[in-house]
């Protein structure tokens, strides 16, 4: 199953981890914290970005289908999360490396 980051299933999907590891998502969510350094969702998110700047450096996909293959469905919110974690826009990484886009 593939979530969208808000989608009403992912706070379920959440729920199912804990449920596994027979804790609430109250303790599963500190638990995590504890064993991580971050809560569930800065992992997800993480995730979702480490993902979406491998596909910049190693595909000519738009920023658009990045963004939506990262699980981001708002392309400015996408836009947003990438610069403050991976310190700049996905079209500037892909020009600093010499890559170009597809149109």
């Amino acid at each position: 199953m593939r979530l969208r980051r808000g989608e009403p299933g992912e706070e379920a999907f959440l729920a199912a981890l804990a449920e596994i590891c027979e804790l609430s998502p109250w303790h599963f969510a500190v638990q995590f914290k504890a064993a991580t350094g971050m809560s569930p969702g800065q992992y997800v998110l993480g995730r979702r970005l480490e993902l979406a700047k491998r596909l910049v450096l190693t595909t000519d996909l738009s920023v658009w289908n990045i963004a939506w293959s990262a699980g981001f469905e708002n392309i400015s919110h996408f836009r947003r999360q990438f610069r403050s974690h991976i310190g700049f826009l996905p079209g500037e990484l892909r020009r600093a490396t010499g890559r170009h886009q597809a149109r």
